[in-house]
C-alpha cells in the first residue's frame, strides 16, 4: 500500500475531508509531508494512526490540498 489521498464528503455531517492514509513504513516521511503541509497554513488532523485529514470547504479546496500534497510527496523523497 502506497500513501493515499481521498475526498471524503458527508452531507449528513455538513463535513468534507482530504483524507489520508499511509503504511507504518511511510510514517516518517508522511510526517515530514504533514509538516510542510502545516508550513503552507493547512490544519492537518493527525489523530489516528496511519490516517490524517484536512476539513476542506469543497471539492474545489480539496483540489489545493491535492496539489500541495502532490508537490510536498515530490519534494519529500525520505
Amino acid at each position: 500500500m502506497e500513501m493515499t489521498i481521498n475526498y471524503v464528503g458527508s452531507r449528513q455531517f455538513n463535513k468534507r475531508l482530504a483524507e489520508f492514509s499511509y503504511t507504518d513504513e511511510e510514517e516518517s516521511r508522511f510526517m515530514k509531508i504533514v509538516a510542510h503541509l502545516r508550513d503552507l497554513g493547512y490544519n492537518v488532523d493527525t489523530g489516528c494512526e496511519n490516517w490524517a485529514a484536512i476539513e476542506v470547504a469543497d471539492r474545489a479546496e480539496y483540489e489545493d490540498v491535492l496539489t500541495d500534497y502532490k508537490e510536498a510527496k515530490r519534494l519529500i523523497k525520505k
